[in-house]
């Protein structure tokens, strides 16, 4: 079986793979980042056990099995203005960005220790917020990822072009996932952390740089994408 050659009018434009395969940031690289960072930080710096951790870590990744065909039954079924696709890339970008930051503010203040006065207690507190928070987490990642994958498919037809495209993605992805040790190094430094600070202290504020760089991602993402064959609904 051969495959149809190539052609200027099938071959995607740079600023559609740029912009598709940035996608790749967050299914891929923030993905894994958060699992990753979570466990060592949570851990390390908060002391946490390592075994309710790794507990914590694989629920949500259970409950992908749950949200996965929702979200997907929910995008193929979606007629908005905008496209079926692109809304649901919006949207999930930017609660991913908003789910990202949660997770590292996780409330440690006199009142909370009031209410958890034991360590055990406090810790057992620390892991429902971390759990909470990764599952809506996770659960942005779906919302995000499941549509801006069907949307990959349908760009173009050309065999070729969706392997750049879905290249370019994995790659992206890659490279930024890479950049883990990178952001417990920036944590760890004291204009992050705080004098007497640690690690998880410091990511709170990295966090907010991440976000802040995904939430205009999101933005250029929702609106520089093209999906093939939309027509407005008005």
């Amino acid at each position: 079986m051969t495959q149809k050659k190539t052609t200027p009018d099938t071959r995607i434009h740079f600023s559609q793979l740029a912009a598709y395969g940035s996608g790749g940031i967050i299914p891929i690289a923030l993905f894994n980042i958060a699992g990753i960072l979570v466990g060592l930080m949570g851990n390390i710096s908060l002391g946490i056990s390592a075994f309710w951790l790794g507990v914590i870590l694989i629920i949500p990744r259970l409950w992908d099995a749950v949200s996965d065909p929702i979200i997907g039954h929910l995008s193929d079924n979606a007629r908005t203005r905008w496209g079926r696709r692109r809304p649901f890339v919006l949207i999930g970008g930017l609660l991913v960005a908003v789910f990202f930051v949660l997770i590292w503010w996780i409330p440690n203040g006199e009142n909370v220790r009031a209410w958890f006065p034991s360590e055990t207690g406090f810790h057992a507190f620390q892991l429902v917020y971390i759990l909470i928070m990764l599952l809506l987490f996770f659960t942005a990642c779906t919302i995000f990822e499941i549509p801006h994958g069907a949307l990959g498919m349908e760009m173009t037809n050309d065999y070729h072009e969706r392997t750049r495209l879905f290249s370019a993605k994995s790659f992206i992805g890659n490279f930024f996932a890479m950049s883990t040790p990178w952001l417990f190094a920036l944590a760890n430094l004291e204009v992050f952390k705080g004098p007497g600070g640690n690690e998880a202290d410091g990511m709170r504020y990295v966090s907010l740089m991440v976000a802040g760089i995904l939430i205009p991602l999101s933005i250029w993402w929702f609106v520089s994408l093209k999906e093939p064959g939309f027509q407005r609904v008005s």
